[in-house]
């Protein structure tokens, strides 16, 4: 199937980024500011729960923003209010929420 729709090798890893970042987009736009911090979790929110092994595109994007800081091409779209500090505190509640999941 990804051959004949030109998706290639990488479409399942770019899938699950961008399911990440929507999902982390979704808990800082509905954070109540008071800690509840809830996003869909999709599949990558299942391959995540070996967090032992920190790869997956969970831990890709958190590492991606970390690594990069300010300069962070969302953060600089204006994403997360333009803030790392605003990512690291979602991203942080988020993987909690993730790894309470019984899947």
């Amino acid at each position: 199937m990804d051959d004949m729709l030109f998706l290639g090798n990488s479409y399942e890893t770019m899938f699950d980024r961008f399911e990440t970042f929507l999902a982390l987009v979704y808990a800082d736009l509905d954070s109540d500011g008071q800690g509840r911090v809830w996003g869909p979790p999709g599949r990558f929110a299942y391959k995540h729960r070996d967090r032992d092994s920190g790869s997956g595109a969970y831990s890709e994007v958190v590492s991606e923003a970390k690594s990069q800081g300010e300069s962070w091409a969302p953060l600089k779209a204006g994403f997360f209010k333009g803030s790392y500090e605003r990512f690291q505190e979602i991203s942080t509640e988020y993987e909690k929420l993730i790894g309470q999941l019984n899947w």
